[in-house]
């Protein structure tokens, strides 16, 4: 299927079921299918930050999805510090 959000559904899957590089895979296949859909870089951000441990993706991944403009930026801005970041500068959307 070349779904994004069934690819995304599967990867929050696999996250729950602790198989997390096949949940990692298909957050990556979501973000290629629908790469202006804030919410895949956010679970693709908390599986590096909360269970993979790779904080640098995490940043990344985070920092995409501010720059979509996903609804939750102050929150996942205090996530980039926590895995080490810079803040975003966050302006509000019209």
């Amino acid at each position: 299927p070349d779904s994004a959000e069934a690819y995304y559904g599967l990867g929050q899957a696999y996250m729950k079921l602790s198989r997390f590089r096949a949940a990692e895979q298909h957050f990556i296949k979501a973000t290629k299918l629908d790469p202006k859909n804030p919410d895949y870089y956010l679970g693709l951000g908390i599986l590096y930050h909360n269970f993979l441990k790779e904080l640098d993706k995490a940043v990344e991944n985070y920092r995409k999805y501010i720059r979509l403009n996903g609804p939750d930026k102050l929150t996942v801005n205090k996530w980039i510090m926590e895995c080490g970041g810079e803040p975003e500068k966050i302006t509000e959307s019209p």
